[in-house]
């Protein structure tokens, strides 16, 4: 039988009613206090007569209980990021065809009012006491959740989630080999719009813990080891980029409480990851990997020989799949490739998603057939070694012809990163004038003069691979995914 997620939770609500549920803005929420939550919206949901419910979302326990009560309503959780440009949201509800935003006193929300779509201010929910939350029966084909992603047309393109694929999912995480203890504290730093949020909330609630958010007022990162620290955090899910941020300061940080730390989102630098191996001297650290179209994560990695780190210019392998995903690799021609034979990664499994909603021309190009078994192509450029783990190269649209060569970016980038101490290292090609393609070379953190290191890239790589040019950065910009800002660093090229 298929592993049911809000069973699981439901269970919880009633067996670890007095434990903290939620800590969110230096406030402890209950299991029954969040139980109370999600029956009164729901209760509030049984009249709509319509299943993609968009939120406008934040960091508070309303928005958290909204999401619980429309999925254990059977209804489809869309979530609206406020920090985007509300164009691009009207377009989110107009794509999805959402009748109904919740919201929780949004400044801006009479800009989300049209004819078709009715906004409701969760704090206007009457609570209704003595009242427990249900979950009705689900077909697992049923849309859990849709998150949109960038288009590279400008339009944000909405990955479908179903039950079958959360479902799979957690079965696939509760069957990796974590070491829980009796009473564990997960963070939770990601915007319910990127979809590792998923696993930062449900894992904890199913397992009956408590999960510690990130607030949305201050400087992102800071909040992190704030939170790490002041909390005594023993499980979290990081970006890189929150490594490469904190990395002065590792000298000063001992976090002894955290015991699992996966890295995610982005690809990591094993050498930077070996020095902050230091600052959590008692966890075990991992590679986690997964695109949304495969629901979270993918596949795993986990650190163990810290003095023959493996490496491919710098970037640990992404490991093996998990439980619910299978993974080959294919040339261009998708015939599959043997071990240490660079090609597309593509996944298949329970966990990939049914495709984009309203988007067939999409899904005809992400998604294809090989005896049978439909395959999601990532993108990503990988190989399996000799001992069965996936090496990650880089993303096919990460290549560039520079003076009639196939470039990896990321051989231009590792020479800095392994030898100069700075943060992160990020090459972002451009057309010039002429209709080449040329590259400028961006470092974090970099205390010395440019020249230095330009002069340094001349000793090590063919001159065709050299950079146009190097710019100083003393921080990358992020997005709200809290990963680098590629589109960002290109705009100051010119």
């Amino acid at each position: 039988m298929q592993f049911n997620t809000l069973e699981r939770i439901l269970q919880n609500f009633k067996k670890e009613e007095d434990k903290v549920a939620f800590h969110i803005n230096n406030k402890d929420y209950l299991y029954k206090d969040l139980s109370k939550l999600v029956a009164s919206y729901q209760n509030s949901l049984k009249k709509i007569d319509h299943n993609y419910i968009g939120v406008l979302v934040s960091n508070t326990i309303e928005c958290y209980a909204i999401q619980l009560a429309i999925w254990m309503s059977g209804k489809t959780f869309i979530p609206l990021n406020p920090k985007n440009p509300i164009f691009r949201n009207r377009k989110i509800i107009d794509e999805a065809h959402i009748k109904l935003v919740f919201h929780i006193n949004h400044p801006g929300i009479d800009d989300y009012y049209n004819s078709s779509t009715t906004i409701k201010n969760l704090f206007e929910i009457e609570t209704v006491e003595g009242s427990i939350p249900s979950v009705i029966q689900i077909h697992e084909e049923a849309i859990a959740y849709i998150l949109f992603t960038s288009g590279s047309t400008g339009i944000p393109k909405g990955v479908t989630i179903s039950w079958k694929n959360v479902n799979s999912f957690v079965d696939s995480i509760l069957s990796y080999d974590f070491q829980y203890l009796d009473e564990e504290r997960f963070l939770q730093m990601f915007d319910f719009s990127f979809d590792v949020s998923v696993a930062s909330t449900l894992i904890p609630l199913i397992l009956g813990y408590a999960v510690y958010t990130v607030s949305d007022s201050g400087v992102k990162f800071t909040e992190v080891y704030s939170i790490l620290e002041e909390k005594e955090i023993t499980f979290a899910s990081i970006v890189p980029s929150t490594l490469s941020f904190l990395k002065p300061y590792f000298d000063e940080i001992k976090l002894p409480h955290l015991r699992n730390c996966i890295l995610t989102a982005e690809a990591s630098d094993n050498l930077m990851v070996k020095q902050w191996k230091d600052c959590v001297p008692n966890a075990r650290i991992f590679n986690f990997y997964g695109p949304t179209e495969v629901t979270v994560w993918s596949t795993a990695y986990e650190w163990i020989d810290w003095e023959s780190m493996k490496d491919y210019n710098g970037m640990p392998p992404i490991g093996k799949p998990l439980k619910n995903v299978q993974a080959v690799i294919l040339n261009k021609e998708n015939s599959m490739l043997g071990a240490n034979e660079k090609g597309e990664l593509c996944l298949s499994g329970q966990q990939v998603t049914p495709g984009y909603a309203n988007d067939s021309e999409k899904n005809s190009t992400s998604f294809i057939s090989i005896d049978g078994v439909r395959y999601y192509k990532t993108g990503d450029i990988c190989y399996f070694d000799g001992d069965g783990e996936i090496m990650y190269c880089g993303r096919v649209d990460h290549q560039v012809q520079l003076r009639g060569y196939r470039v990896e970016l990321n051989e231009i980038e590792f020479p800095i990163k392994k030898n100069y101490k700075v943060g992160n290292v990020i090459a972002i090609p451009y057309k010039t004038k002429d209709g080449t393609t040329s590259v400028v070379l961006f470092i974090e953190d970099y205390k010395g003069d440019s020249t230095e290191p330009m002069e340094f890239l001349k000793t090590v790589l063919p001159s065709y691979m050299l950079p146009e040019k190097i710019i100083l950065l003393d921080k990358f910009p992020t997005n709200t995914s809290d990963k680098v800002d590629r589109k960002t660093l290109a705009s100051l090229i010119f």
